[in-house]
C-alpha cells in the first residue's frame, strides 16, 4: 500500500470520526480492559492498598494491546463497517459493572451502594454508544434472540432451584414457613387436606390462615415426586413460566424479536423474582404466572381468558384480590376498547366480592385477616381494615410520609432501578393506577418482610411492574427503546449479583456428610402414633410425621408455646438450646439413645417412665 494513501486514509478517519470522540471511546475501552485484567487476577479491589500490588508495566502493556486490537479492527473488511469502538466501550462497561458488583459483594457484603454509583455511569455510556452513535446490533447478534432467552431462563432456573434446594440440604430452611408447607403437601397427598400441626401447634387447615386453593395446582406434581425439594423446584419453575406470556405480550406490542429477548432476559434477572425464592416456597409464587397470563389475556382482548386468569389469581391468596381489583380499576379508566373497559368492571366486581367473602370466612371460621401489618394506620385499638382505609383517605399526608422511610427507599430502588424506572415514565395517567398494589402491599405496611426483595411479597407487585415496563417501553422512540432494554439487562444483572450472590453460599455445604446424616435420620424416622416436638430446622425433614410440633425459634420454650410431645428433638446449634433442654428435663424428660452420627447436632428426649 502506498504510504501517502495510507496516511491520507488515517487523516480522513480522524476528521470523520466525530472529532475524535470514537478514539476517546477506544481509549476508555482499552483502559477498562486493562483494569478488568488486573481486577480478575487479585482481590482487595475496594481498599486503598490495592495500587501497591499493580504491575504498572503489565497494566500499560494490556492497555496498549487493547488499543491495538481495536485499531486493527477498523481496517478489517466487513468489521470496519461497524462502530467497534462504541460497541467495545459498551461491552467493557457492562462487564466491568457486573464484575465490580460481584467483587463488592465479596468484599463489602450485599448492598446497593455500588449499584447507585455504577448505574448512572452505565446509563451515560449506553446513551453515548447506543443512543447518540446509533450503535446497532448486527445480524449475528440479533439472530441470538432465542439463545438469549434460553440462557436467561436457564440461569434463573439453576440459580433459584439450586439455592433453595441447598437450603433444605444444609438445614437452613426453618419451620416457618417451609416446614409448614412440607408437612401440608404430604398431608394433601395422603388425602387429609391442606392441614398442618406445626403452623399453630395444633391440627389446623392452612386455609384458616390464608385462603390459598391455588396450592392444589401444584399437588399433582408433588404426588409424582413427593419430597420437600419438589416444592422448591416447583416454585422456581412457576415463576420462570411467566416469561412465556411476557414473550407473547412483547410480540403484541410490536417489539422486535431481539428487544423482546432483552425484555425476557430482564425478567429472568429481575432481583425481586430471584430474591423472593430466598425464603422457600409460598403460594405467592403462583401470582407471577397467573398475573402475566392475565395481562396477556387483556392485551389479546379475550374476555374468557381474562375471567379465567382473574379467578386463578384470586385463588392464590385472599390479598391477591388487591392485584385483581386494581387491574380491573385500571381497565375501567384506560383508553382500551369499550369491551375491555366493561370487562374491567367485571374483574373489579369479582375481586371485591371474593375478597369480602374471604374476609368473612377468615373472621368467622379462620384466624382472622392480618390487619396488624397496617397497625401504623389504626387510630383506635379495635380498628380493622375499615379503619386503615379511613385513615389513608382522611390523612393521605401521614400515609405518604411512611412510604419512603429508611429501608423502603432502598427497596424502591431495588424494584424500579433494574427496569430503568420505566413504570413511572408514561404520558398516560391511568397507568399509574397499576402502582397502587406496589404502594399498598409493599410500601405502606410496617411489616419489614413486605418491603424486602428477599421475601415472597414481591411477586405480585413485581409482575405488575414488569408489565408496566413492557407497556411503557412500546411507547418510546426506536433509539430510546434500544437504550432502555440494554440498560435494563445490565442493571438487573448488577442488582442481582450485588444482592443475591449470597443465596448460592449454601451450595458448597450441600455435600457436607454431617448434614446428609441428619437429613437421612430425620426423613427415616418411622411414622407412628407418637407425637414429636422438634426445633425449627428439623421440621422440614420430618414432613411425613402426622403429629409434629415446634417450639418458638427465637424465644424460650414455655408451657403455653411448646407442646410436651412423646419425643423431643433439640438442635444443639440454637442459642436457646441449654434453656430449652432444662425446660424439658424439669418436666420429666430424659435423654434417649441416638446414633452418634447425628448426636453432635441432635439431642433426643423422651418421657421418663
Amino acid at each position: 500500500m502506498d504510504i501517502k494513501v495510507f496516511l491520507r486514509d488515517i487523516k480522513n478517519r480522524i476528521k470523520a470520526e466525530n472529532k475524535g470522540s470514537l478514539y476517546l471511546m477506544r481509549i476508555i475501552a482499552g483502559y477498562l480492559f486493562a483494569c478488568l485484567f488486573q481486577y480478575m487476577n487479585r482481590g482487595g479491589i475496594f481498599t486503598k492498598e490495592y495500587p501497591k500490588g499493580v504491575n504498572i508495566a503489565v497494566f500499560i502493556g494490556i492497555f496498549a494491546i487493547g488499543i491495538l486490537v481495536l485499531t486493527i479492527l477498523k481496517f478489517i473488511p466487513h468489521v470496519k463497517e461497524y462502530n467497534t469502538d462504541a460497541f467495545m466501550l459498551f461491552i467493557m462497561t457492562a462487564i466491568s459493572c457486573c464484575y465490580l458488583s460481584l467483587a463488592y459483594f465479596h468484599e463489602k457484603g450485599r448492598g446497593i451502594g455500588i449499584f447507585i454509583i455504577l448505574a448512572p455511569l452505565l446509563a451515560l455510556v449506553i446513551w453515548q454508544t447506543i443512543g447518540r452513535h446509533r450503535l446497532k446490533a448486527g445480524k449475528a447478534v440479533t439472530s441470538t434472540a432465542t439463545v438469549l432467552i434460553i440462557c436467561g431462563c436457564s440461569a434463573m432456573m439453576l440459580f433459584t432451584i439450586a439455592s433453595t434446594i441447598a437450603r433444605y440440604y444444609t438445614l437452613s430452611a426453618p419451620c416457618f414457613d417451609f416446614g409448614i408447607f412440607a408437612q401440608m403437601f404430604e398431608n394433601m397427598k395422603d388425602g387429609m387436606g391442606a392441614v398442618t400441626t406445626v403452623e399453630r401447634n395444633y391440627l389446623l387447615s392452612h386455609f384458616s390462615v390464608h385462603v390459598s386453593p391455588a396450592y392444589f395446582v401444584l399437588l399433582p406434581f408433588y404426588m409424582i415426586f413427593p419430597h420437600p425439594i419438589t416444592l422448591q423446584i416447583l416454585q422456581g419453575l412457576a415463576i420462570l413460566s411467566g416469561v412465556i406470556p411476557l414473550f407473547l405480550i412483547c410480540g403484541r406490542y410490536g417489539l422486535t424479536r431481539f428487544k423482546t429477548a432483552l425484555v425476557c432476559v430482564t425478567f429472568t434477572l429481575y432481583p425481586a423474582f430471584i430474591g423472593g425464592c430466598n425464603y422457600d416456597i409460598h403460594e405467592n409464587c403462583l401470582l407471577v404466572p397467573f398475573l402475566m397470563w392475565l395481562f396477556y389475556a387483556i392485551e389479546k382482548e379475550s374476555i374468557p381468558l381474562t375471567v379465567v386468569f382473574t379467578i386463578l389469581t384470586l385463588s392464590v391468596k385472599e390479598d391477591a384480590a388487591v392485584y385483581a381489583a386494581i387491574i380491573g380499576l385500571y381497565l375501567i379508566f384506560s383508553d382500551r376498547s369499550s369491551k375491555m373497559r366493561k370487562t374491567g368492571i367485571l374483574v373489579f366486581a369479582i375481586s371485591v366480592i371474593y375478597f369480602a367473602i374471604c374476609c368473612a370466612y377468615l373472621e368467622s371460621q379462620g384466624l382472622g385477616i392480618m390487619t396488624w401489618r397496617y397497625k401504623e394506620y389504626m387510630y383506635n385499638e379495635n380498628g380493622g381494615l375499615i379503619t386503615v382505609i379511613t385513615s389513608v383517605i382522611l390523612n393521605p399526608a401521614y400515609a405518604l410520609s411512611n412510604l419512603l422511610t429508611g429501608d423502603k427507599a432502598v427497596y424502591v430502588i431495588q424494584m424500579l432501578a433494574p427496569i430503568a424506572f420505566m413504570p413511572l415514565i408514561t404520558k398516560k395517567f391511568h397507568r399509574y393506577l397499576l402502582l397502587i398494589p406496589f404502594i399498598l402491599v409493599n410500601l405502606m405496611p410496617d411489616y419489614s418482610y413486605q418491603y424486602s426483595i428477599y421475601f415472597q411479597y414481591n411477586f405480585g407487585s413485581g409482575a405488575i411492574l414488569i408489565w408496566l415496563f413492557a407497556m411503557n417501553l412500546k411507547d418510546l422512540k426506536y433509539e430510546q427503546r434500544k437504550c432502555v432494554t440494554a440498560f435494563s439487562v445490565v442493571a438487573a444483572a448488577m442488582m442481582t449479583i450485588s444482592t443475591m450472590t449470597g443465596m448460592l453460599t449454601g451450595i458448597k455445604y450441600m455435600s457436607n456428610p454431617y448434614n446428609k446424616e441428619i437429613i437421612s435420620y430425620l426423613e427415616a424416622m418411622p411414622v407412628t402414633d407418637e407425637s414429636i416436638t422438634a426445633d425449627t430446622f428439623f421440621i422440614p425433614a420430618l414432613y411425613k410425621q402426622k403429629e409434629l410440633y415446634a417450639p418458638p425459634a427465637h424465644t424460650l420454650a414455655t408451657d403455653k408455646n411448646t407442646p410436651l410431645s412423646d419425643i423431643i428433638l433439640l438442635d444443639k446449634s440454637l442459642a436457646h438450646y441449654e434453656e430449652n433442654y432444662k425446660f424439658f428435663i424439669d418436666r420429666g424428660y430424659k435423654e434417649a439413645y441416638i446414633d452418634e452420627k447425628v448426636s453432635f447436632r441432635i439431642t433426643k428426649l423422651v418421657k421418663a417412665t
